[in-house]
Parts: structure tokens; sequence; C-alpha cells
């Protein structure tokens, strides 16, 4: 709506034909997201208060029916996380100090005997994050070099055969990701031009007239999709593996 400084988002393409609602309430500077497709029957709930600048990000689906829950306090600039799930027994803090404007995480569980460092020291205005958990026994890496002040991201999980690159070079503010799965003969680009602060995603899926990305790793029977219908200069991003637990 006009009044509404934020979106509301209905997609319900007929490939994938569940409704996926975003709706942004007048009241609310920030973005209150509820998805309940069919296929995918839990909810997840994402909510800003009003009296907090930080998102509270409370997710309780019935498959992963441990609360996860993400609280970013007034007091401090720099997030403080906070996830216990049964499934994975122990707490997850970071709590950065609040002198240093780079948030420091160290989480090393017991189920894990890879330490899960997330370390951002002065000298370098830019995170180094590495995730290797034996629950999930594919590196994930995210780096930040100094020269570059974009993230340089590669994931590579051994479920997934193809590797998924995304790569923001130092002449563009914005994320160019590139996914070229095997199964889809189509690639899938996103690009941010400098001129658009609005991500614009090119892909020729037969179906639909509007850029929609697939992602359909071999694993997965399941597509992802990324729709940026023309009408709205916002995306939409929908997630929906059934047999991957994973995000």
């Amino acid at each position: 709506p006009e009044c509404c400084p934020h979106p509301v988002h209905v997609v319900n393409p007929e490939c994938f034909p569940h409704p996926v609602h975003v709706v942004n309430p007048e009241c609310c500077p920030h973005p209150v997201h509820v998805v309940n497709p069919e296929c995918f029957p839990h909810p997840v709930h994402v909510v800003n208060p009003e009296c907090c600048p930080h998102p509270v990000h409370v997710v309780n689906p019935e498959c992963f029916p441990h609360p996860v829950h993400v609280v970013n306090p007034e007091c401090c600039p720099h997030p403080v996380h906070v996830v216990n799930p049964e499934c994975f027994p122990h707490p997850v803090v970071v709590n950065p100090e609040c002198c240093c404007p780079h948030p420091v995480h160290v989480v090393n569980p017991e189920c894990c005997p890879h330490p899960v460092h997330v370390v951002n020291p002065e000298c370098c205005p830019h995170p180094v994050h590495v995730v290797n958990p034996e629950c999930f026994p594919h590196p994930v890496h995210v780096v930040n070099p100094e020269c570059c002040p974009h993230p340089v991201h590669v994931v590579n999980p051994e479920c997934c055969p193809h590797p998924v690159h995304v790569v923001n070079p130092e002449c563009c503010p914005h994320p160019v990701h590139v996914v070229n799965p095997e199964c889809c003969p189509h690639p899938v680009h996103v690009v941010n031009p400098e001129c658009c602060p609005h991500p614009v995603h090119v892909v020729n899926p037969e179906c639909c007239p509007h850029p929609v990305h697939v992602v359909n790793p071999e694993c997965c029977p399941h597509p992802v999709h990324v729709v940026n219908p023309e009408c709205c200069p916002h995306p939409v991003h929908v997630v929906n593996p059934e047999c991957c637990p994973h995000p």
C-alpha cells in the first residue's frame, strides 16, 4: 500500500502452486515475514518489534521443532546470537565487545571436533567465517580479504556436485551471483548493478515471463525459487526443500 514504506508481496506462480505471503504492517518499520506454503506446512515467522532497531528472529517449524532465537539488544550495535536447538544441544553465543565495531564469534560444540571461529580482528574490517560441523560434514567457507570490501563466498557441499560461487568484485558494491547446476540447463545469474539498489535476476525459464531463479541440485528434488515480479523492485525469496533439513 502507498501508506506503507514496505512492500507487500504475494507470489503464487503456477509452477509453485503454493501461496507465499510476505507482509509489512504499517505500524512497524521492520518487515514481518510469514511463509507457510502447502509443501512446507510449517510456519516460519520473522518479526522485528518496534521497540528494537534490530531484528528478532523466531523460527520454529514442525520438522525442526526447536526454537531458534536471534536477538540484537538495543544497547549493543553488534548482534548477540543465541541458538540452542535440541538436535544441536550446544549453545552458540556471540557476544562481541562494544569497543570493537566488528563482531567476534566463537563456536565450538561438543559434537563437532571442528571449531567454528568467526573473528573480526581490529586490523581487518572484514569477517572471516569458517564452518565445518560434523552434522553438516561439508565445509562452508566465507572469506572477506582485506583488499576487498565485499565478501567472497565459496560453498561446495559434498551432497551437491555443483559449486556455488558468490563473488563481490571491488568495483561493484553489489553481489554478483553465478549458479550453474547440471540438472538445470539455464544459468542462474544474480547481478546488482551500481545504479540499482535491488537485485537484478536474469534467468530464462520457459514457463514464466518474469525473472525466476531455479536451483535444483541433484541431491534435492525440490527447486529453490527466487522471484522478482516486474511490478515489484524487491526480491521475494522462497526456499522450501522437503528432503533437506538444512537451509
